[in-house]
């Protein structure tokens, strides 16, 4: 059998910029803004999350190696820089006429790791 640990980050909610600000992107992106400029147009930092907070628990559990499930590369370099060998392992999205802008946005703007 395989372990899992799930690591929930409560200030990381929209990007980082909190709930009152992810629900004025999600308004941009009504207006048919993308996710990355719906934080731009609001002069938003587009991704301001920080993953220092993970170390100490990942450490805890005597972890040296992860698979991380994510598509974003930068979750995958700063565990990196961190000391930890990360594998990363895709999230593949079901494409639909509703996310599909959003998740080209994801790739051409900000390098998500999706095929």
């Amino acid at each position: 059998a395989k372990n899992g640990l799930l690591i929930y980050i409560v200030n990381h909610e929209g990007r980082g910029v909190g709930p009152f600000d992810h629900i004025r992107v999600y308004q941009e992106q009504d207006k048919g803004f993308d996710t990355v400029d719906s934080y731009r147009v609001l002069h938003l930092p587009v991704d301001k999350r920080n993953y220092n907070g993970v170390k100490p628990i990942l450490k805890w559990f005597h972890l040296k190696k992860i698979n991380l499930l994510t598509n974003n590369p930068r979750k995958i370099k700063a565990l990196e820089k961190m000391g930890f060998k990360v594998q990363h392992k895709p999230l593949i999205p079901k494409l639909t006429k509703y996310n599909q802008s959003q998740i080209k946005a994801k790739v051409e703007k900000l390098g998500h790791l999706i095929s």
